[in-house]
């Protein structure tokens, strides 16, 4: 699970990670370093797992996928060879970065683009509601049509990333925003975004919902180690 941070790599600031590590160890490198990885927003997912299946992040909007930014692999092929990939899109990066990882080899490490942190930080919310049956018929097209909303008003600033789900019992609303959370504040009330999720909140009680208080960020959890 060894973890390096290289600021003065060729290619800009890197993290050279072993495969057995998860995403919380990439976050605790990092904390204090004023950097960020496009990465999980579940502390405990494993890192090379998400890169292989290309992986959507909450940077997703501005960055792309979690896949692009590796920047290369170390490969353990089944006869027991050792290889990097090379630099650049070459076709085995692209195919292990694009869920055929597990049919050719083992991945081993893997070197990881970071990106400067934004000044403010990233502002990060999380509105869990539960029922103690299933979730009323009635909530879904709400959900559904604050969702809509929310995601045009946020159309013209990539820093926004907003997630939503919706399990038997609950639903679950995660925003994202690239600035301080003051600024996240400023920018998601503009927007109308807390307000479109305080209409769905208070129709939702209205039917015996509850607001949870999150006990991770996994499954709609809370709790989320920090970059940078």
């Amino acid at each position: 699970r060894a973890i390096r941070i290289v600021r003065n790599d060729a290619s800009g600031p890197v993290a050279e990670v072993g495969a057995g590590a998860v995403w919380g160890d990439v976050y605790e490198a990092l904390g204090g370093s004023g950097l960020y990885a496009v990465g999980g927003g579940c502390p405990m997912v494993g890192v090379a797992g998400l890169v292989m299946n290309g992986g959507i992040a909450f940077t997703s909007r501005k960055r792309g996928l979690v896949g692009d930014s590796v920047l290369s692999f170390t490969l353990v092929f089944p006869n027991g060879t050792v290889a990097e990939t090379e630099g650049g899109r070459s076709a085995l990066r692209s195919a292990l970065s694009a869920g055929g990882g597990s049919t050719l080899g083992v991945v081993w490490a893997l070197r990881l683009r970071l990106w400067p942190a934004p000044e403010g930080g990233h502002g990060v919310g999380v509105v869990r509601l539960g029922w103690k049956g299933r979730v009323p018929m009635s909530m879904l097209p709400l959900a559904a049509a604050a969702m809509d909303a929310n995601v045009a008003a946020t159309d013209d600033d990539e820093g926004w990333s907003l997630n939503l789900v919706v399990g038997r019992e609950y639903v679950v609303w995660h925003h994202f925003h690239e600035g301080s959370a003051e600024e996240s504040r400023a920018s998601g009330s503009r927007r109308g975004v807390f307000g479109r999720l305080a209409n769905f909140t208070r129709a939702a009680l209205a039917t015996g919902a509850s607001l949870a208080v999150p006990r991770s960020w996994c499954g709609g959890g809370a709790s989320r180690a920090r970059q940078g």
